[in-house]
């Protein structure tokens, strides 16, 4: 990365430069609850050290994600992870302006495609008939 790169996303929202937004365009893969909503809402989590850009501290959200973490029976993790989604819908931390579902648009010719359930497509399988 760049050092004029690493610098900026260091700076984000306590910036001068951002007059007053706090606000980044994240199309993100949720592999797993870090990186679907850890990094974006636990305070620790501000730069420079992962991606709260816009430096969000809610102790509620730092006590699930503690408790999500401290556990080690999968059904009060999986409790605790749905707690903090729930906490930061009704927080608003996140405005979800575009839900893409990978509309397509595709020829009967194409055979073997299967519509992913995320971001990655494997074109392994695809064919084209004449």
């Amino acid at each position: 990365m760049e050092y004029a790169v690493h610098e900026l996303a260091a700076r984000c929202a306590k910036d001068p430069s951002a007059n007053g937004a706090n606000a980044t365009n994240v199309t993100y893969a949720a592999m797993d609850p870090f990186f679907a909503m850890v990094r974006f809402l636990q305070s620790a989590m501000a730069p420079p050290v992962s991606n709260n850009w816009g430096y969000i501290n809610n102790p509620k959200f730092d006590e699930l994600v503690m408790k999500a973490r401290q556990t080690f029976d999968p059904a009060e993790r999986d409790k605790a992870l749905a707690e903090l989604h729930a906490a930061s819908v009704d927080d608003a931390a996140f405005l979800y302006v575009a839900h893409d579902v990978a509309p397509r648009a595709m020829s009967p010719k194409v055979k073997g495609f299967v519509q992913p359930k995320s971001w990655f497509v494997d074109f392994s399988p695809i064919s084209m008939t004449p």
